[in-house]
């Protein structure tokens, strides 16, 4: 069955929708901890990412959308490296060695901050004795090899044709000028089938992010979402759109009790 782009918007629309009724409810769920946390952060990244890539492919620029397409595929992997080895806690504490890192860096460098908040570069005493911590007992993180643990899980296919691919938009290649003008001066046709595929995957590989992350949290037991994952899963099987908006509204009438229940 032919791909519509009515049908793209509509599902990229709902899972946005719901992600962030999701979101919502992790960040004032009682058991907030670094797991939740962490599969909150990744759900978000990878809407971002989709949200991002359809602006970009609805202005023709395919290439653009592919290094964002396969940022989505690291994230990807990456969450399903973190759920099966229970590494969220490493994962953390690594980050924010990082991340204070790099703060720490752009502090050195006081000419170029002039138009940054001082109040952005400075790091809390707290912080500064977890990562002085962290860094005498460092974060026992490794980053996966992505080639290697894809093929592990079976996910081989999704590295070479998408990861592996968007590397040759990542790094510079003699002839990649030419698509670049032809994008640029609207050479290329509006209906180009490159545009639809990148849509049609990015949601794809997102509702996956969007299903890992709904699998190892307490929604997971949740009638309702299962209910409306099974809906998302006929599509990308079929490329047949059932009805959304009924599965969506009770969705959001549960979180938004559940919130404010926790939140009161």
């Amino acid at each position: 069955m032919e791909l519509k782009t009515d049908d793209l918007n509509t599902i990229k629309k709902s899972i946005n929708d719901i992600a962030t009724y999701v979101s919502l409810y992790l960040k004032l769920s009682k058991e907030t901890n670094i797991q939740t946390k962490i599969l909150d952060g990744f759900l978000n990244k990878g809407i971002s990412f989709v949200n991002s890539i359809f602006i970009l492919t609805n202005h023709n620029q395919y290439g653009e959308s592919i290094i964002l397409y396969r940022c989505l595929i690291e994230r990807l992997l990456f969450l399903k490296y973190i759920i099966e080895n229970n590494k969220y806690e490493e994962y953390d504490n690594w980050s924010f060695v990082k991340n204070y890192e790099q703060k720490n860096t752009a502090r050195t460098f006081k000419k170029y901050n002039k138009n940054v908040s001082s109040d952005n570069l400075k790091s809390s005493k707290e912080d500064t004795l977890k990562y002085q911590n962290l860094k005498k007992n460092k974060p026992n993180w490794k980053e996966p090899d992505l080639e290697k643990y894809s093929k592990k899980i079976g996910y081989g296919h999704l590295y070479k044709l998408g990861y592996d691919f968007g590397s040759s938009y990542v790094h510079s290649r003699s002839d990649e000028g030419i698509n670049d003008f032809e994008q640029n001066n609207r050479l290329k046709p509006k209906n180009n089938p490159q545009i639809i595929s990148i849509q049609y995957n990015s949601l794809l590989v997102c509702f996956s992010i969007f299903d890992e992350c709904i699998s190892n949290s307490n929604l997971k037991s949740l009638n309702k979402i299962n209910e409306y994952k099974l809906i998302i899963d006929n599509y990308f099987e079929n490329k047949e759109l059932l009805q959304l908006s009924e599965i969506e509204f009770k969705i959001r009438d549960f979180i938004f009790k559940e919130a404010t229940k926790n939140y009161s």
